[in-house]
């Protein structure tokens, strides 16, 4: 019921897929598993503002975190791009090269930028996958990675 109703009220705008949205996109287990607690909702003054669909699933203070945001080709216009490959690859350029790492098994492209891992063996950072004609961007923070690369490709499955 809890996860139900985070996923209800942290789903903003647009339908992805045949889905709701970006918070449906991922199971009660999966979300779980990542974050190693129940997600807790997360005040809207605290997420910042966001122009494509995302989901947010957060740990009791924040201290584990999953974020994804989907852009489509209704969000693109808003930042002067014409498809989702020229996001994908604006987005590629903003990261330093010795920070990003391709990954194979993701959508059409995809690669991680700024996975640092911490002494607890966690890491935050950023996944970007292009599948279909969208982006999904996925944010961790203080996520095991191999944890965090399963979780993208069960979201990115189900785009």
């Amino acid at each position: 019921m809890l996860f139900a109703t985070i996923s209800a009220t942290l789903l903003l705008s647009g339908a992805v897929g045949t889905l709701g949205g970006p918070c449906e996109l991922a199971t009660r287990t999966e979300v779980l598993s990542l974050l190693g607690s129940a997600p807790v909702a997360v005040p809207p003054d605290q997420i910042g503002e966001e122009t494509a669909p995302y989901c947010l699933w957060s740990s009791e203070g924040r201290r584990v975190e999953a974020k994804v945001t989907v852009w489509s080709a209704n969000e693109l216009p808003v930042l002067n791009l014409s498809d989702a490959e020229s996001y994908f690859s604006k987005l590629r350029e903003e990261y330093p090269t010795e920070t990003v790492r391709y990954v194979e098994g993701l959508g059409e492209r995809a690669f991680e930028a700024e996975f640092v891992a911490s002494a607890a063996m966690r890491a935050s950072g950023t996944l970007v996958v292009l599948k279909t004609g969208r982006v999904a961007v996925f944010e961790f923070v203080n996520i095991v990675p191999a944890e965090a690369q399963v979780f993208a490709a069960n979201v990115t499955s189900r785009l």
